[in-house]
């Protein structure tokens, strides 16, 4: 019988199984990025996404393109253990990337993004004009 490899970060994962692999199955597999909630509030979709951990801007980034949504960052331990002295071993560690299609009728020149206690809450409100546009990059306000 062959030992089962272990695999101690999602950027060793996604080194042995390529990123095609993961933008595949990143909507099914929640430990391919943060868990998501989405939902429809009255005047705006919001996006609730879990980053417990995550104590600095740095860590993570938003971007848009067309009406894709990228979160990307990296969770970090803030302690370190020999792997030889690690008796259980679930929290996921590494960098991370989810892309989420944004509805048309959403209003993306006034994306708000707020990161706290472990969650970034991002919401776009809803309008009737459509509009497509590329940002590099979004304000997160980091609250603690």
């Amino acid at each position: 019988m062959s030992r089962k490899k272990s695999v101690n970060s999602m950027g060793e994962a996604r080194r042995i199984l390529g990123e095609d692999f993961f933008e595949a199955v990143s909507d099914i597999l929640p430990l391919v990025g943060p868990r998501i909630d989405m939902f429809q509030g009255e005047n705006e979709l919001v996006i609730v996404a879990e980053l417990p951990g995550l104590v600095s801007q740095d860590d993570v980034q938003l971007s848009l393109e067309g009406y894709h949504l990228s979160i990307k960052g990296e969770l970090k331990r803030p302690y370190v253990t020999d792997d030889d002295k690690l008796l259980m071993n679930e929290r996921v560690e590494g960098p991370f990337e989810r892309r989420l299609k944004i509805p048309h009728h959403c209003d993306l020149e006034l994306i708000q993004a707020d990161f706290f206690n472990g969650l970034l809450f991002i919401r776009i409100p809803f309008v009737q004009r459509h509009s497509t546009h590329n940002r590099e990059s979004i304000q997160i306000n980091f609250h603690s």
